[in-house]
C-alpha cells in the first residue's frame, strides 16, 4: 500500500513489495494450478485486490487512519 495504516506515506517500500508480492502470489497460482480468489468484503485495514492491497480514501481520495478511524489497538 502507498500508505500504511495510519496513513503516513510510504512510497519507496510499497515500489519494493507490491512487484514482490504480486510475483509472489502468482507464483503461488501457478504451482496449486488455480486462481486466488477476492474476497469482496473488505478488513479493517485495508481493502484487498488480485494481487496486493488498497488503502480506505476518504470522499477526496486521502488515505485514511484506519487504526484511528476502527480504534485499533496496535499493542
Amino acid at each position: 500500500m502507498p500508505y500504511d495504516i495510519e496513513s503516513n506515506e510510504q512510497f519507496e517500500v510499497y515500489e519494493l513489495n507490491a512487484p514482490r508480492l504480486e510475483k509472489a502470489l502468482r507464483t503461488i497460482e501457478d504451482n496449486i494450478g488455480l486462481e486466488i480468489e477476492v474476497d469482496e468484503t473488505s478488513t479493517k485495514y485495508a481493502i484487498p485486490t488480485h494481487y496486493g492491497l488498497e488503502n480506505f480514501t476518504n470522499s477526496d481520495n486521502e488515505p485514511l487512519n484506519v487504526v484511528r478511524s476502527f480504534n485499533i489497538n496496535l499493542l
